[in-house]
């Protein structure tokens, strides 16, 4: 694949580029000719001049045997663009832009590998473009249930509406997918506790981190085309880094063990331009709490970082990338990072509950460029089932490979151990869930919360998004497991999962400090006989199950959390690990 690059438009061509934008009252051409089987649909490409490159998509219609075209420069926002003296004879291909002064012509002819290439000629300038016709959207049903199936999933109803009550989620929508089909998909509840609209299935959410996985497919396609090598430091491809921050790898990155703290502003520039200017402002003293490699440890700077590299890689803004290899090849046509493009679809707000219980519309609406592919993708249920069938069928959707399955392989292989029996690939948690083979996401950002899980092996994937922070619907993600896998039995605690008893000296060698950030040290402390992990505004007691594993619960808790302790080579500890992310010992 050959991507394109955006560049900085000065003199001349910024003149003829600022000519093209210009709207024309010309009419489209309506020409009349018998060979416009070839050319009808939409064409995608490239159209180069003095060292610029700009995306150019040329879409052919046919209308009782006349010709018309409409031209899309995406980098620039300009779409429809009326083609006229449109000809095609005898594979030769004619059209214009404009009249007088601002013509623009572009001549080509179908190529035996079936592009069309020609010249441009605009005010004195000249070029030349490409175009090749764009694969086709593969398309699925919105709801492709058995009988039978309807009729377990059903079931659905009542379980979504009592967790929403719980979870106090103004809102919810869900889709549950098996083998390419939609088998379920509805919204309940309301889009704004202000409005009282009720909540529909296309109506687009943020999805927080769940947006990773995305960046992680558009990379792990890329590294596959050769684009980028997740292997090599990347500063080989991206300039202006710290030079400690330059050694790093995609791959690093991508699996969470490059030893970034964590950080994730909802808030900051809306200009995808922050997404390198926020990067380049980082050190090693600043974002980064252990060597690389040693632990894994979420954090939503190295993957901001990983946006950066295929961005720089990739030579075109990061959205824009995400759009060419992901969104568009799976017809995700609703998703989107920019909020003013989301607006011009149904939307749902994001809420939060406020001092006093209240549960109210988050205002302002969350953006940060700088941050965007660790966490704000805006988009739907139906946008995310295709992403869904995709993962859990090698990359094929609608009969088709949208995606390569060496991508999808990729991704979802074990890169990195989590602890608790679950690994990191590139982008996806991977676990097994009541012997079921699960790979799962989930996103939280203000006002939004996102569960997106799939069981490849049976091609099943249940995607719920709320417009609450706060809530991720597990027991509605667990019961549609129940009813449509062969799920084992819930099982017992096991025997070697039953509380020890500890020494002195074995508690002594967990007590002391643990930070990413020295002054926001959790401590670990021994009290009368047992562990208390301190945490700001609580105290909780860590109960022991061996292995350097132990428990911790505590008020506003619905299970158990685990924590782990991480020892070095020569068995002195040296991280703790608790809710996914690793405190290095002071």
């Amino acid at each position: 694949m050959r991507l394109t690059q955006r560049h900085l438009l000065t003199s001349l061509p910024a003149l003829i580029l600022a000519l093209i934008l210009l709207l024309p009252a010309a009419l489209p051409a309506q020409a009349q000719t018998p060979a416009v089987e070839p050319l009808t649909g939409r064409w995608e490409g490239e159209l180069s001049f003095q060292n610029v490159v700009l995306t150019l998509v040329v879409t052919f219609d046919e209308q009782d045997g006349a010709l018309s075209a409409a031209v899309d420069i995406p980098q620039q926002a300009a779409t429809g663009l009326p083609a006229s003296a449109l000809r095609f004879e005898d594979d030769a291909l004619h059209f214009e832009l404009f009249e007088g002064p601002r013509l623009a012509t572009f001549d080509g002819a179908l190529q035996e590998d079936g592009a069309i290439e020609g010249d441009f000629s605009q005010a004195g300038v000249d070029g030349t473009f490409r175009l090749a016709r764009a694969a086709e959207v593969p398309q699925i049903d919105l709801l492709d249930a058995t009988p039978q199936e309807a009729a377990a999933l059903k079931a659905l109803d009542a379980t979504l509406e009592q967790e929403m009550e719980e979870l106090r989620a103004p809102g919810a929508a869900i889709v549950v997918v098996m083998d390419g089909r939609v088998l379920y998909r509805k919204a309940f509840g309301v889009a704004s506790v202000e409005t009282g609209q009720p909540l529909t299935p296309d109506m687009l959410f943020r999805i927080g981190s769940t947006t990773k996985s995305l960046t992680a497919l558009a990379l792990s396609i890329a590294a596959g085309e050769g684009i980028v090598d997740l292997h090599a430091p990347i500063g080989d491809a991206v300039d202006g880094l710290d030079p400690a921050l330059a050694e790093l790898t995609g791959a690093q990155l991508l699996s969470h063990t490059a030893g970034f703290k964590d950080e994730g502003p909802s808030y900051g520039p809306h200009d995808p331009s922050a997404l390198g200017e926020t990067a380049r402002s980082w050190t090693a003293d600043s974002h980064l709490f252990t060597q690389p490699g040693e632990v894994f440890s979420y954090a939503n700077p190295g993957i901001a970082l990983a946006g950066l590299l295929l961005q720089e890689a990739g030579g075109a803004p990061y959205d824009e990338l995400i759009e060419q290899l992901v969104l568009q090849p799976l017809g995700m046509a609703h998703s989107t990072f920019q909020p003013t493009q989301a607006m011009t679809f149904p939307l749902s707000q994001g809420h939060s509950a406020v001092a006093g219980g209240a549960i109210q519309v988050v205002r302002p609406y969350s953006d940060n460029a700088g941050y965007w592919p660790a966490g704000f993708l805006i988009t739907n249920v139906d946008d995310l089932a295709r992403f869904a069938i995709a993962l859990s069928s090698g990359g094929t959707l609608g009969g088709h490979q949208a995606i390569p399955a060496e991508a999808v392989e990729l991704m979802s292989s074990p890169h990195s151990r989590m602890g608790e029996g679950a690994a990191y690939g590139y982008g996806l948690m991977l676990r097994e869930l009541r012997g079921v083979r699960i790979v799962e996401h989930g996103g939280a950002i203000e006002g939004f919360s996102s569960l997106f899980r799939l069981a490849p092996d049976y091609g099943f994937g249940v995607i719920i998004l709320a417009n609450k922070d706060g809530a991720a619907f597990e027991k509605t993600a667990d019961r549609a497991m129940e009813l449509l896998l062969p799920l084992e039995p819930s099982a017992e605690p096991e025997e070697d999962d039953e509380p020890i008893a500890l020494s002195q000296a074995e508690l002594k060698r967990y007590a002391g400090a643990y930070a990413q950030v020295a002054e926001e040290a959790l401590e670990v402390r021994i009290d009368d006989g047992q562990l208390v992990l301190v945490l700001p505004g609580a105290e909780l007691s860590l109960t022991p199950l061996g292995d350097d594993r132990f428990t911790l619960f505590g008020p506003g808790m619905s299970a158990p959390a685990g924590v782990e302790f991480i020892a070095g080579s020569d068995g002195a500890i040296e991280y703790l690990t608790l809710g996914y992310r690793a405190y290095k010992r002071q």
